[in-house]
């Protein structure tokens, strides 16, 4: 079984992260980065899956462009659309600072 680690993201955040304007996350917790930090000691990458929260607003996903918007109404759009509460991404990492 592989070992994975998981992170919550604002709505927002992850609207950025996945449409490629914010590439850089930085966090406070010494726990994650120790983890992160060990896995890459051992494999030499890290795994990490990436969850929207639940919270307003919604991220929402556009099939025909693939684009990420978010909206603060979720009954302006088709709610099968609605990534908040889902995993969106996984990735590698390979080195922290």
């Amino acid at each position: 079984m592989k070992k994975m680690l998981m992170i919550s993201i604002k709505p927002q955040f992850a609207c950025n992260i996945l449409n490629g304007i914010k590439t850089g996350e930085l966090r406070k917790n010494k726990a994650l980065r120790n983890a992160v930090e060990k896995e890459i000691q051992e494999k030499g990458y890290c795994e990490i899956a990436m969850y929207v929260s639940k919270n307003k607003p919604y991220l929402y996903k556009f099939n025909f462009d693939d684009e990420y918007v978010v909206v603060n109404d979720k009954y302006l759009i088709n709610n099968d659309h609605i990534l908040n509460g889902k995993v969106v991404a996984k990735f590698r990492v390979r080195k922290v600072e």
